[in-house]
């Protein structure tokens, strides 16, 4: 059975972000978050809870799906996601298909 995305199932923007810090004007390490290429994905919401000094705490993972990208292959983790409710951090990136990785996502607090 052929479980390949068609291209109206990438029906949301969003933006892949590198993290990087350097110092400011008064030498302080910042961080600044560097835009390398928006992307069409799939968004699947995964649901997740997490119990801690015993309360459950919901979790905000995702899973976006897009079209293969060698760069994004090795180095997703490296990177996030900044989607319309906000940023995610990639956890692991997976090979859906011979056309289509899996993104592993977060919300990043």
């Amino acid at each position: 059975m052929n479980e390949r995305n068609h291209a109206g199932e990438y029906n949301r923007r969003v933006e892949l972000y590198e993290f990087s810090t350097g110092p400011s004007t008064t030498g302080e390490r910042v961080r600044t978050d560097n835009l390398l290429k928006q992307l069409w994905v799939k968004r699947i919401e995964v649901s997740g809870s997490e119990v801690a000094e015993g309360k459950v705490l919901s979790l905000s993972v995702l899973k976006f799906e897009v079209r293969y990208d060698q760069d994004l292959l090795i180095n997703g983790t490296k990177y996030f996601i900044r989607d319309l409710d906000g940023d995610y951090r990639i956890n692991s990136v997976g090979i859906k298909s011979r056309a289509e990785i899996e993104l592993k996502c977060s919300k990043r607090g």
